[in-house]
């Protein structure tokens, strides 16, 4: 069974509309792809596009099903049969007269099955390295389409809130708070701003449509909290920080969200948390499905304590543990603000949590890397300080990613906060296969609150946003890997971000774009909590039609051009 597109039309700077239809004699399945593009941030046109590259491919396997390509002084093609299939993904690219690419797009994954009823495929095409706001598709009055750029924003300014996204590739947004100047202060908020009011708001945004929807608001209004994916499906929310009676503390009970259902269970307070904390790591181990809660601060009437204690959510027993006979486990010393990366070598493959920086009980910022472990005793957990491997330079602010190369031994440290309160350009590569520290690379712009986003199909990481504590950085770099020399080098995206933004939340979706959202930015020389949300195009390196593949240079023989 087969899937025939029968023309192309190409809307120059609007839209690319592939009208695939059914064809009798094969039984196939009537698809509409509709492809179109917001004005993305600095970039005025498309005259430099010369060839149009569309393709059906299967995602995982990376697999071009069917291709096609036409020039856009010929303006005609034709996408041939696609066959059925699941995970299938419709893949746009825009080239240069020289055969570079300038645009591209993808669809999010669809399944496309003997019996379906026909499909609707939607594909956002933007400037290949540009921020842009998020756009739809809208039907005019004469029943024509029409492309509607949409500052898409949440209904209040946040920072401190989560993204989580889901495998059906939706996005869960989770609380946040209003930072002010006049806010309560708390260690953790830069800027000299505070905490205005705290959200229990829930959303979810829906890459395919381009639009969130709200969900049931949680029970407990909080910021600076964490949300876990669990192996069900659901979602685990534990701690931050909220407003009780006027005073700013953490907030012990811990909540979960089914999103199939869009509701709320609270776990009881006997199987919750022993300790409310903020700033703390929630990690899932692969082995067991279980989450690993570590350091954090604790606020009591607006006095912070930062924890040198460990918890696990037991997700068997839907509860929270420490050790048997409620033996607390602990780190060497308090931490918080640090990070922590799911270790993939060792005895406890997929179950060990390295730790890495962070802050101390006095708020300075520390080189210490400790082991969460219950590789000598499944369960018993105990840490481990591994005495060759302290970072080379001590950080706060900073991120950590787990990295393709090295069978997923190698993690990358980047940027932060140095003891001196100087933003950090500096990336320390550490090797857990010998746990030391190999090397490294430099940002092109110090900074520490930003967002690492990792493209899994390219080894490249994008680094959003931040502060160099002087300014906000509102340009995004991309980090590509030099394996030879076991080191990232920075390029700076071709367009800068909507709105510099820090505190914010950046996740890569089944669409290849980047959503940021949320977030402190600053206007007229004041910080403000942002409720903007934008996209961007890092090109992801998911399954394309490259320079030269296609096996269909149409020349007007399969369509027609419409104007």
């Amino acid at each position: 069974m087969v899937m025939q597109t029968n023309r192309t039309c190409l809307l120059l700077c609007l839209a690319l509309v592939l009208a695939a239809c059914s064809d009798e004699e094969s039984g196939g399945v009537s698809v509409d792809i509709t492809v179109f593009h917001p004005q993305a941030k600095g970039i005025a046109s498309f005259e430099t596009l010369s060839r149009v590259r569309v393709a059906a491919v299967q995602r995982s396997s990376r697999e071009v099903l069917a291709d096609s390509s036409y020039t856009v002084e010929s303006g005609k093609g034709s996408l041939p049969e696609i066959p059925f299939g699941r995970d299938l993904q419709i893949v746009v690219e825009g080239e240069d007269a020289s055969g570079i690419p300038i645009v591209r797009g993808q669809s999010t994954p669809f399944d496309l099955l003997p019996g379906d009823d026909g499909l609707s495929v939607g594909v956002l095409t933007s400037t290949i390295g540009t921020f842009h706001r998020a756009a739809t598709l809208f039907e005019e009055s004469d029943g024509t389409e029409d492309v509607l750029p949409v500052n898409f924003h949440f209904a209040e300014g946040r920072a401190g809130s989560t993204m989580t996204r889901l495998r059906d590739g939706r996005v869960v947004v989770l609380g946040g708070a209003s930072l002010t100047a006049d806010g309560q202060k708390s260690d953790g908020i830069p800027k000299d701003l505070g905490v205005g009011s705290v959200l229990d708001r829930a959303e979810i945004y829906n890459p395919a449509a381009g639009t969130f929807a709200p969900l049931p608001a949680m029970q407990f209004p909080r910021a600076f909290h964490t949300a876990t994916l669990l192996d069900d499906g659901r979602i685990l929310v534990v701690g931050g920080v909220g407003l009780f009676d006027g005073d700013l503390e953490t907030v012990r009970p811990a909540e979960l969200l089914n999103p199939s259902s869009g509701r709320w269970e609270e776990i009881s307070t006997t199987l919750g948390p022993a300790t409310g904390r903020a700033w703390h790591t929630a990690t899932v181990r692969k082995r067991d499905g279980d989450v690993v809660l570590v350091g954090g601060r604790q606020l009591t009437d607006g006095n912070p304590t930062v924890l040198d204690t460990v918890e696990i959510f037991d997700i068997s027993e839907g509860s929270f543990r420490t050790n048997p006979g409620d033996v607390a486990i602990s780190l060497p010393a308090a931490r918080a603000e640090h990070q922590a990366v799911l270790l993939a070598n060792g005895r406890g493959q997929g179950a060990d949590v390295l730790v890495i920086g962070g802050v101390d009980a006095d708020g300075v910022p520390q080189s210490d890397t400790w082991i969460v472990t219950n590789s000598n005793d499944p369960d018993r957990y105990e840490v481990a300080s591994p005495s060759s491997l302290a970072l080379d330079t001590a950080r706060t602010g900073h991120t950590a990613q787990r990295i393709t190369p090295g069978s997923g031994t190698l993690i990358a440290v980047i940027g932060g906060f140095d003891a001196d309160g100087d933003a950090l350009a500096s990336i320390e590569i550490i090797d857990t296969s010998a746990f030391n520290v190999v090397s490294g690379g430099r940002l092109a712009d110090a900074r520490g609150y930003h967002e690492a986003v990792e493209l899994p199909f390219t080894r490249r990481l994008v680094i959003i946003g931040g502060t160099d504590e002087d300014q906000l950085v509102g340009a995004a770099e991309i980090l590509s890997f030099d394996e030879s020399g076991v080191r990232y080098d920075g390029q700076p995206a071709r367009g800068g971000m909507v709105r510099g933004r820090m505190l914010h939340g950046a996740t890569l979706m089944s669409n290849g774009l980047i959503l940021v959202a949320g977030g402190v930015g600053e206007d007229d020389g004041s910080f403000e909590s942002l409720d903007e949300v934008e996209l961007f195009n890092a090109d992801d390196g998911s399954p394309a039609v490259l320079a030269g593949s296609g096996n269909n240079d149409n020349n007007g023989n399969n369509g027609d051009f419409l104007e």
